[in-house]
């Protein structure tokens, strides 16, 4: 009775000779995934407790939930949190400028102190970024965009979009530029929007396997080539 009804539940039915299958196996594996995905589920939503559809914050969470992950968010967030970054190492040059400006001026009264001032002050912030970036991340020492060209024809560069990197590049870049150095801001900046979109990438894989895609992390990086310049 038993192997009756196993028979009856895989669509196997008994012939006068031998029987006979009466639904292929690819539409009955079909069917059963469907089923299993349609308990899965039911059994989420009904141990999920559902918001109130009264309050204000529905409409955004709802709006947050769909769009999640949505290539339109992602480059939003990542110019966002480039003009941020941006704003920080804008700022901080500026301070470092003034501050030498500031102790030349306080001493007026004494040349050579001024000049030692004001040539040892932009030696040491050099001495200082250089220092602070070999130790921390030493991949970011370099402009940014030729290795962020050989990063998109397929090149894996370890740790080169790291988040120590980040930092690394971050302060070295402050040092350097703060001392006076006429180099400018163009390749760092693409090299820094280029780790945050990578990480960004990262995230959105851990949040939904369907950007687990190699051409969508090229393009991101792409774009975030172009966020970086547009930074600058």
């Amino acid at each position: 009775a038993m192997a009756e009804e196993s028979d009856v539940q895989y669509g196997y039915e008994q012939t006068l000779m031998y029987g006979r299958y009466t639904t292929e196996l690819q539409d009955f594996a079909r069917q059963q995934a469907a089923q299993l995905r349609d308990r899965r589920r039911r059994s989420v939503v009904a141990e999920r407790p559902s918001p109130d559809r009264k309050s204000r914050l529905y409409p955004l969470i709802k709006f947050f939930k769909q769009n999640i992950g949505a290539d339109w968010i992602s480059l939003l967030v990542l110019g966002i949190c480039m003009a941020l970054l941006s704003f920080f190492v804008d700022y901080s040059i500026e301070r470092c400028l003034e501050v030498r400006l500031w102790l030349y001026d306080a001493v007026t009264q004494i040349a050579v102190l001024q000049y030692i001032i004001w040539v040892l002050y932009p030696a040491l912030l050099i001495v200082f970024g250089v220092g602070f970036t070999h130790i921390v991340s030493p991949p970011a020492i370099g402009s940014g965009i030729p290795e962020m060209k050989t990063v998109l024809r397929g090149v894996n560069l370890p740790d080169y979009l790291s988040l120590r990197t980040l930092v690394g590049k971050t302060v070295g870049l402050v040092a350097s530029v703060g001392s006076g150095l006429p180099i400018g801001k163009e390749g760092p900046f693409v090299h820094l929007a280029s780790i945050l979109g990578y990480n960004m990438s990262k995230l959105l894989t851990n949040i939904n396997r369907m950007y687990m895609n190699e051409s969508h992390s090229t393009e991101l990086l792409a774009a975030a080539c172009a966020v970086g310049v547009s930074s600058n």
